[in-house]
């Protein structure tokens, strides 16, 4: 077993006798360690507030995945919404 798979196993015991030695299968569903947390829309929710959640309040500038109108739940996401936060906090200044 090499040696990270070693360590991984001391966290996540099991780990080491599922490994194959050429893939891995990613159920983020079955992991007890996910706990549910998945950001979407859930029904009615569109219309009432998407595009809301990423505006600043007050001095607070509110960035992350779950902001972004196009790409909420994913990496790009949470970028381009953190460059606006940013640059918002950037406007205020200068």
């Amino acid at each position: 077993m090499p040696r990270t798979l070693t360590e991984v196993d001391k966290v996540f015991p099991g780990t080491g006798a599922r490994w194959n030695g050429r893939a891995q299968l990613s159920a983020w569903r079955r992991s007890p360690n996910a706990l549910g947390a998945y950001s979407y829309w859930p029904a009615g929710y569109l219309h009432r507030y998407a595009g809301y959640e990423g505006r600043r309040q007050g001095n607070i500038h509110i960035a992350g995945e779950h902001t972004s109108y196009d790409f909420q739940g994913f990496m790009n996401g949470g970028a381009t919404e953190g460059e606006r936060a940013a640059r918002e906090v950037i406007g205020d200044l200068t």
